[in-house]
């Protein structure tokens, strides 16, 4: 999943494991926890595959580093990867922030249907989310304060989905 965020990100320049952590952090936020447990075993299978070149060299604290550099190999696989339809699953929304991520490093047509294929990802939450709230409302189970949560949750995802929407429309390619 993170493959195709270290190849874009490497197209931008040549940076080590831990920028490309900090980078990696900013965009998945407070949801995800970013470890070097993930980034460097990741540079090493690139590594190895021929994506990129691993050249040690010593950082600004005398302490010893990797600096990745991308490939021909790697353009090209960074290529597929952005082809590449998303899987669905619960990574779903982070699998497209981190192709959006990439919008600069593909023609207008493909940034295009990314964005495209974004927004009708999140036409489909919102449509769930909206079902979801009518089912609750008319769900004669559930007492009355646990339809005002489930409610209110669903409503927040019916925000989360609008607000996404509304700036995927935004993007321009």
């Amino acid at each position: 999943m993170y493959t195709v965020f270290v190849l874009g990100q490497l197209l931008d320049d040549a940076m080590s494991g831990y920028r490309l952590r900090e980078i990696l952090s900013n965009i998945v936020g407070q949801r995800e926890k970013v470890s070097y447990g993930i980034i460097h075993p990741l540079l090493e299978k690139l590594a190895q595959s021929g994506d990129i070149i691993l050249t040690k060299t010593t950082a600004q604290n005398n302490r010893p580093q990797k600096i990745a550099t991308i490939t021909d190999r790697g353009r090209a696989t960074f290529d597929q990867l952005m082809r590449t339809p998303i899987k669905v699953g619960k990574h779903e929304e982070l699998q497209y922030l981190l192709k959006l991520n990439n919008l600069h490093h593909v023609s207008k047509e493909e940034g295009r249907q990314l964005i495209n294929q974004f927004i009708a990802f999140n036409e489909s939450v919102l449509e769930e989310a909206t079902a979801n709230a009518q089912n609750i409302a008319h769900n004669e189970l559930m007492n009355a304060g646990e339809k005002h949560s489930a409610i209110a949750i669903a409503h927040y995802k019916v925000a989360q989905a609008k607000t996404a929407i509304s700036w995927a429309k935004g993007l321009e390619v």
